[in-house]
């Protein structure tokens, strides 16, 4: 249930619809809920977003703006990594969204992690 809310937060993040504010309650519950480590494949949706940097670098802002916290990016990234109802086709938002999921892996979910997350996406850095 969580997950399916988040997705659609999401959804209305990416269109300019709803404020950081939202996706950082979305994102809470998903971190809150008993179910928040549990991966699970989206029923089929109607339509498919397209994730594009700018997808990504709005949630980097908001991060950075102090509007959502670090620790909600890894039930964002769990949901769009693991929902039919986002795709995209690009190695820097692959690896970005694979930082975000596996913090163990990759490194805390810092500020200075996001900013850096951030210059990879605007190109400024390559990917390691």
């Amino acid at each position: 249930m969580h997950q399916e809310h988040l997705q659609e937060v999401l959804l209305q993040f990416f269109a300019g619809e709803v404020p950081a504010m939202d996706l950082q309650e979305a994102a809470q519950a998903l971190l809150d809920s008993p179910q928040s480590a549990e991966f699970y494949q989206f029923r089929d949706m109607d339509s498919l977003q397209m994730v594009e940097h700018d997808h990504l670098l709005t949630i980097c802002g908001a991060v950075l703006d102090g509007e959502l916290a670090p620790e909600c990016l890894q039930p964002i990234s769990q949901v769009l990594s693991h929902s039919d109802k986002f795709e995209w086709e690009d190695e820097v938002i692959t690896e970005v969204c694979y930082c975000w999921l596996v913090p163990e892996e990759m490194g805390a979910l810092t500020l200075d992690a996001v900013e850096q997350h951030r210059r990879w996406l605007v190109g400024e850095e390559p990917l390691p």
